[in-house]
């Protein structure tokens, strides 16, 4: 028998959560894209600085400074060495560029992914005029339901119809408003049936 309760407690939640709990997941999962994103970038400009790095530290070394620079250039100046350390340092910097214009691409992929982030916080958020409509509908919705149980329920047609009545004048353009001027309709038809 285990009694974590922390453990239960998040048990508990997920099976409240339901649907929101795949989203949840969804995005723990971008999460967790993001930081491997950041961190490949990271290797990668941190690759890329190495090799400038290394390449400037060989360029140095290779050129030479101060009074024994005639002799370094003069023992290696058209040997087989000058040109094998010519083509390292452009195969350096093909690497060196190349991992520039991944760690670019990386960057550009992840501000795309925050602004797609943003837009669902803001699509989530939802529209105002939005949520204002679905309020209005909710109401009406709520006194053809009040009217519904007062006439069939409880016996108080007269409290209905005023409740029909008062729904299909304050919310005409809703769906509800019409469901309330068709309960005044057959009201008014048992009436006079």
């Amino acid at each position: 028998m285990e009694y974590d309760p922390i453990e239960r407690l998040l048990k508990e939640a997920d099976g409240e959560a339901g649907d929101c709990g795949r989203e949840l997941r969804g995005v723990a999962g971008e999460a967790r894209r993001i930081v491997r994103r950041r961190r490949m970038a990271r290797r990668v400009v941190a690759g890329a600085a190495a090799v400038v790095l290394v390449v400037g530290a060989a360029c140095w070394q290779w050129v030479g400074r101060g009074p024994g620079r005639e002799t370094v250039v003069k023992r290696t100046e058209g040997g087989e060495e000058v040109r094998r350390l010519k083509a390292e340092v452009e195969e350096l910097r093909r690497e060196a560029d190349w991992r520039m214009r991944l760690a670019r691409r990386l960057m550009e992929e992840e501000e795309q992914w925050r602004r797609a982030m943003e837009l669902r916080r803001e699509l989530a958020r939802g529209n105002p005029m939005e949520a204002l409509r679905e309020r209005v509908d909710y109401a009406a919705f709520a006194m053809v339901y009040q009217g519904d149980r007062m006439s069939r329920e409880l016996g108080l047609a007269e409290s209905a119809e005023r409740l029909y009545r008062e729904c299909s004048r304050d919310f005409p353009g809703t769906q509800w408003g019409q469901v309330a001027r068709q309960r005044l309709a057959e009201m008014k038809e048992r009436k006079e049936g």
